[in-house]
């Protein structure tokens, strides 16, 4: 019987000054603008989607909360 997997995180978080890409809470990189380090994120998901992993994608707000983004088309869940 196959075991279901929990989903990976791919998270994008601003710290120190700058954006910090996490997966499942271990330091995955470290950029200069959020934009490269989201771009780093949907690929990272893309290719986990690629093996039939299930992942979810975070970006924090200017607000400091975590908004949910669409794995595959990149954009703000609401």
């Amino acid at each position: 019987m196959p075991t279901s997997l929990p989903p990976i995180q791919v998270t994008v978080i601003r710290s120190g000054g700058e954006w910090r890409l996490m997966r499942d809470g271990q330091d995955a990189g470290h950029y200069d603008y959020s934009v490269d380090a989201l771009d780093a994120a949907l690929l990272r998901a893309g290719q986990l989607l690629e093996q039939g992993r299930e992942v979810e994608v975070f970006i924090q707000d200017s607000a400091g909360q975590l908004r949910r983004v669409d794995p595959v088309m990149g954009e703000v869940v609401h």
